[in-house]
């Protein structure tokens, strides 16, 4: 792809497929594929919505069934030690596209910050290296769904890796669950939107989505599922898209063992963007299925 394209690292804990477990990773690997302004360099995979196993063994499997021409490159386990005299092939990767393209790499990170964390101890300069981070996760106060506590995922899975992340000094913007809660891609929509299709692969994920749905409906009396890690990707490609601010923070591991992020009121942390209200969840929607579409 050309140069001027936004050169592009997915870093996800993609678990579609499996009972319970969400399908926003994977519903967002299927759009980044399909974005031709983008030049996606590989899909790192991480631990969160389960284990690296597990993210590997589903994205694998949707890389088979929709054909998908994306290197694949898991990092370690959540209790496995970082030994960077034998880097994991995520953490390698990182440092190797950073390397090669110094200041131009942009990092979607979607699950535990476990495989950037790994990068930096190897390299670092790697944060220097890095163009921006977008980060899907952290709260700043406790999180609920329709009067449902939901604990925050991604920051709290590693917090040590998370606190390195936040603080490194790396241009951030940061999509909290705290104020995306409208961004729902509703069952209704995926109805009368998503193209019929007799395909093994659009069989797969219609059943992945009804699954989850359902999963929605029973936990949180929620008609669909929130696309948290779709909007954050959108966040990357498009930021006007949506109402944002620029903050600083405070992070620290004990807090962020819940996810917490600490705002200050005076410029002595550091510096975020933070999205902060979606303009047009229909318009996102349509871009989502419009892409899926192009699979069916």
């Amino acid at each position: 792809m050309s140069n001027e394209h936004l050169k592009v690292i997915y870093d996800c804990d993609n678990t579609t497929g499996i009972d319970g477990r969400d399908v926003d990773d994977g519903l967002t690997l299927l759009y980044l594929n399909k974005c031709p302004e983008i030049d996606l360099l590989g899909n790192t995979l991480t631990f969160g919505n389960g284990t690296v196993a597990e993210v590997a063994n589903q994205s694998h499997l949707m890389k088979e069934l929709f054909d998908l021409k994306i290197e694949q490159y898991p990092g370690l386990e959540k209790e496995q030690s970082i030994d960077i005299s034998q880097p994991s092939p995520a953490a390698k990767f990182l440092v190797n596209q950073v390397n090669q393209y110094p200041r131009q790499v942009t990092i979607l990170a979607t699950g535990s910050m476990n495989n950037l964390y790994e990068a930096s101890l190897i390299d670092e300069r790697f944060f220097k290296k890095v163009k921006q981070i977008v980060i899907m996760g952290g709260i700043f106060e406790p999180l609920f769904i329709n009067g449902v506590p939901v604990d925050e995922l991604n920051l709290s899975v590693s917090n040590i890796a998370s606190e390195a992340v936040l603080n490194s000094g790396c241009k951030l913007i940061l999509v909290s669950g705290q104020f995306i809660l409208d961004g729902i891609l509703s069952g209704d929509v995926v109805a009368k939107k998503m193209a019929k299709s007799n395909k093994k692969s659009a069989s797969w994920l219609d059943n992945s989505l009804n699954n989850w749905f359902k999963k929605n409906v029973e936990w949180w009396d929620l008609d669909g599922t929130i696309n948290w890690d779709g909007i954050t990707a959108e966040a990357m490609l498009d930021l006007n898209q949506f109402i944002v601010k620029d903050i600083f923070i405070h992070a620290n591991q004990d807090n962020l063992k819940s996810g917490l992020i600490d705002r200050v009121t005076v410029p002595n942390g550091h510096k975020i963007t933070i999205v902060y209200q979606i303009k047009n969840m229909d318009q996102l929607n349509d871009k989502l299925i419009s892409k899926l579409n192009l699979y069916r």
